[in-house]
């Protein structure tokens, strides 16, 4: 299984930086990143400290796709499992995905509706569902993020509607209490 090291993930965002050396420096008064810069990142198991500023560059247009690419990777720890700091980045992503003035907001829209499809419980009734993503138990980030879309469900009700109606559902069921 691909496993998305800490060193892996600085050295994608080392990279960014290299390619996008103006990201680092917009949208750090953007009123709804207000605390993005004061929070730990470092402290989380697997996560480096710059995830900032790559969630600033999603408001560089030139940036914004690789921003968001190596997002799916910092906060992501294999391909079937959310790093914690999933968690912490979701506000800002998802108030950004309400925000008509940032450019292709409708990518961050399709990369939350990704990460509703990993928040969605994987219960006892399918082992080999629990093999792959790991039980609820021993996987509390989906539960966290879960709580995170409920949270924010008025700002992400009105995205539906710009969603495909085969992507709706998981978007739905993430901001759903169970």
């Amino acid at each position: 299984m691909c496993v998305h090291d800490l060193a892996g993930k600085e050295a994608a965002i080392r990279r960014f930086l290299r390619e996008h050396p103006t990201a680092s420096a917009i949208g750090r008064d953007h009123p709804l990143l207000r605390g993005l810069d004061d929070a730990s990142w470092s402290q989380i198991p697997g996560c480096p400290a710059a995830i900032p500023v790559l969630i600033r560059g999603l408001l560089d247009a030139p940036a914004q796709d690789e921003a968001l690419r190596i997002l799916g990777i910092v906060l992501t720890d294999d391909v079937f499992h959310l790093n914690p700091a999933m968690a912490l980045a979701l506000p800002y992503l998802i108030k950004l995905s309400a925000d008509k003035a940032v450019p292709g907001r409708a990518k961050i829209i399709d990369f939350l509706v990704v990460i509703a499809e990993y928040v969605q419980p994987v219960g006892d009734t399918d082992p080999r569902l629990a093999l792959l993503f790991g039980s609820d138990e021993r996987r509390p980030e989906r539960a966290e993020c879960k709580a995170v879309f409920i949270e924010h469900a008025a700002i992400l009700r009105p995205r539906l509607a710009d969603l495909p109606f085969e992507s709706q559902g998981a978007l739905l069921a993430a901001i759903t209490a169970a």
